[in-house]
């Protein structure tokens, strides 16, 4: 295994630190005032075309999201403005709440297997546990995600509306509003974690290059330069850390111009092991008993598996009797209930047809 720089160990960032405004400087609370005054009088929390009254905020313009996208610019309040204006522009111009209710759940579950799905674990602190499989990115699903997104139809636009992304990218987000909408405020109400009151920001990335060959790199890189713009741009400072695991031996030249791809913060939340320090590593931040087998834990996983959730997940919703106490396939979101709960709903279109199907309550 190649010695990169992006082996150099370090501890597990204590969650109290990512915390919101408790976490702040005086200087940095003051320039947070001056950057929420800024997005509001832009008219930046303004719900977006298509997000209903009844229909929460997470991950659009809450206040996890707001904190995100402004210690992404290093707590820097006419910086973080503008990246968090260009990602709403970018979010109204392809009409993400509209697209993210409406995407056919064949063509979600299609684009899950391409980017990082969680598996339904947490770390210690709370933090759900995503996996990238590279064996997944194979030329048949590459081209199916590629042939799939050609062909879909557009909503009737005015020859003065901002250009749509293609069909792929805004895929990409909705497969980003996944974490940011559903996973992580549900990850956010469980209370068996250090320091409950902080909301959960950050996923949890294993990253397995089992079955990497040199013909698959090329793949690897396009991908990895689709997913360092969409994370830089759009859903910032959502990567707690990122370990690759089956890295074959000439990974170490794959790197250094994988690397060049990504944004520097998140580069730096890299960390490549070595088949040894797998388990020791994993077992730092994970219970062993959500850790998946392949990896040395005791939890049974499968490429691309749906989410099993952990008990305290489960105990904390309260299901609807057909849902199995399972997570649906495509996208989920949630809406208000009475008295500050939330309820979960399953959405998406089945066979032409809108869902709209609620499966969880949270209290």
């Amino acid at each position: 295994m190649p010695d990169l720089a992006a082996n150099e160990k370090a501890a597990p960032e204590p969650l109290s630190s990512q915390g919101l405004r408790a976490s702040f400087t005086p200087e940095q609370d003051k320039a947070y005032d001056e950057f929420l005054a800024q997005v509001k009088k832009d008219g930046l929390l303004e719900d977006p075309l298509g997000l209903e009254d009844h229909e929460c905020r997470d991950g659009i313009h809450d206040e996890a999201t707001l904190f995100r996208f402004f210690t992404a610019r290093g707590c820097d309040a006419a910086k973080a403005h503008a990246l968090f204006k260009e990602a709403i522009q970018a979010r109204k111009a392809n009409e993400m709440a509209e697209f993210y209710k409406n995407l056919d759940i064949e063509l979600h579950q299609e684009t899950r297997l391409l980017y990082p799905y969680w598996i339904g674990r947490r770390d210690k602190r709370g933090i759900p546990i995503y996996i990238i499989d590279i064996s997944l990115l194979n030329a048949k699903t590459v081209a199916a995600h590629k042939k799939t997104s050609n062909t879909m139809s557009d909503p009737q636009k005015t020859p003065d509306s901002p250009a749509m992304a293609p069909g792929h990218v805004r895929r990409s987000y909705a497969m980003h509003d996944h974490l940011t909408r559903f996973v992580m405020p549900l990850c956010s109400a469980a209370k068996d974690r250090p320091n409950p009151e902080i909301p959960i920001t950050k996923q949890f990335l294993i990253a397995d290059l089992n079955g990497l060959g040199i013909s698959s790199a090329w793949k690897l890189r396009d991908w990895a330069q689709d997913m360092g713009q969409l994370l830089a741009g759009n859903y910032p400072e959502v990567l707690d850390q990122a370990f690759i695991v089956g890295a074959p031996s000439y990974f170490g030249v794959i790197w250094s111009w994988v690397k060049l791809l990504l944004d520097p913060s998140t580069a730096s939340k890299v960390r490549v092991l070595a088949p040894n320090e797998i388990l020791p590593t994993l077992e730092e931040f994970i219970d062993i008993e959500n850790i998946p087998e392949k990896y040395g834990g005791k939890l049974p996983t499968t490429a691309g598996m749906m989410p099993t959730l952990d008990k305290e997940i489960i105990d904390l919703l309260g299901w609807a009797p057909e849902s199995e106490k399972s997570l649906p396939a495509g996208p989920l979101h949630w809406i208000k209930g009475a008295n500050g709960s939330k309820t979960a709903v399953a959405v998406g279109m089945v066979k032409g047809e809108k869902r709209c199907s609620e499966f969880a309550t949270l209290q």
